[in-house]
């Protein structure tokens, strides 16, 4: 049961996509979502890690 908890909640990397696809509306597809990622945060994030 202790495990099952641990999964329903969403990591920082899924949180930031959330705030990038509110953020870019009708533009929020993979590029742009991690350009967005990037430029808020100065974090590197592949093209691939919101493609999914």
């Amino acid at each position: 049961m202790e495990q099952m908890r641990r999964q329903g909640f969403l990591g920082e990397f899924e949180l930031m996509v959330l705030l990038a696809v509110m953020r870019l509306g009708q533009q929020a597809y993979g590029v742009p979502i991690s350009a967005e990622i990037e430029s808020q945060t100065g974090r590197d994030v592949g093209t691939l890690g919101c493609a999914t």
